[in-house]
């Protein structure tokens, strides 16, 4: 949409060649990405696109992914930013589906550093 459009283009270069370059070229592409984790949230409750594009995306997750595995037995632990800040939609798109989450963790290293212990 044009409104969402306009904000995504005031705060991020979206030409052709910054997004090649970063989503392929760049040492650091979840980096990039992950820059945009904020904006997509601030605009999840606000744009019937984001939400619907969020939503979509999480639930293709499961079905593409995660269902492959015996999700009923075990818990998923959701290990990341973008999992941790949209913890409320995740539990809400996992629990459709019956699964249950046993953790939500910005980020792997203080477990590794725990397991290593």
């Amino acid at each position: 949409p044009e409104d969402v459009a306009e904000d995504f283009n005031a705060e991020f270069d979206s030409s052709y060649e910054t997004i090649i370059y970063n989503v392929y070229k760049s040492d650091a592409p979840a980096r990039y990405l992950g820059s945009m984790a904020p904006f997509i949230l601030r605009h999840y409750d606000s744009s019937e696109y984001i939400r619907n594009l969020v939503d979509l995306n999480f639930r293709r997750f499961v079905e593409d992914s995660l269902m492959k595995y015996d999700v009923a037995t075990y818990p998923v632990a959701v290990i990341g930013g973008f999992g941790y800040a949209a913890r409320e939609i995740v539990t809400r798109i996992f629990s459709e589906y019956g699964i249950r989450i046993s953790m939500f963790l910005p980020a792997p290293i203080e477990k590794l550093v725990e397991y290593h212990k």
